[in-house]
């Protein structure tokens, strides 16, 4: 297993924001959040990053898993530094890698994600969805075991949704496990391995797209999706 979690609980005083948390993630796997907003999606993806620290339960990593990453609804680059720059920050700054062979990556995984001939420009010459790749070539730049992604397109209109879908769907082909919360159902539904519905800071089913979409009888989740997926 790549993550297990046991038992985890977080309360904000007498809010239960996720409630007895009980997961298996496998090395490898894409598993999808899916739920109502304010159902513990983002609490879950942050709690697994480290980022709320103040959970009550066990998060266990695999001990070959040495890097995480994330990825934000709201991109969170750097606005004073150019494309290039925000994605090999980390390289330079954590991995004290020497600069040329940081650039060397930074404009390999600008290629991955579709922006090769954007790495000099600054963030606020970019799309949201241009931005979006940025964040998502930063957090490649340390080479994730396990990549988290909450909500990557809520910010995006339709078109460039399409594009960072597409790019999160490249990701599968390089073997890092993918933790992401969304709702955008078709995505979810062709990307999983495991889908879990959340609410009320619980999970309310697991299972995998196929008993989500085709054969799922639970009538909360059926009338979610159909009206996700009328969207």
């Amino acid at each position: 297993m790549q993550i297990e979690i046991v038992n985890l609980t977080r309360k904000i005083q007498s809010k239960t924001i996720l409630n007895n948390i009980n997961l298996k993630v496998k090395k490898g796997e894409v598993l999808s959040l899916i739920g109502p907003s304010g159902s513990g999606k983002t609490s879950l993806l942050r709690s697994l990053i480290g980022l709320d620290e103040d959970v009550i339960g066990k998060i266990i990593f695999n001990e070959a898993c040495k890097n995480k990453g994330m990825i934000f609804q709201n991109f969170n680059i750097f606005p004073h530094k150019t494309v290039l720059e925000n994605v090999i920050e980390a390289l330079l700054v954590v991995e004290k890698m020497k600069k040329s062979c940081a650039i060397e990556k930074g404009m390999k995984l600008l290629e991955l994600v579709g922006l090769l001939g954007k790495e000099n420009q600054m963030p606020k010459t970019i799309s949201g969805g241009e931005k979006q790749r940025v964040a998502i070539a930063r957090a490649l730049a340390r080479n994730p075991d396990i990549l988290f992604l909450d909500e990557p397109t809520s910010a995006l209109d339709p078109e460039m949704a399409t594009e960072v879908l597409k790019v999160i769907k490249n990701l599968r082909n390089l073997g890092i496990t993918l933790v992401l919360s969304s709702h955008e159902m078709e995505f979810v539904k062709e990307i999983s391995d495991t889908i879990i519905f959340m609410e009320n800071g619980s999970i309310i089913s697991k299972g995998t797209p196929k008993e989500f979409f085709l054969e799922n009888i639970n009538p909360r989740i059926s009338d979610f999706v159909n009206k996700r997926q009328a969207v």
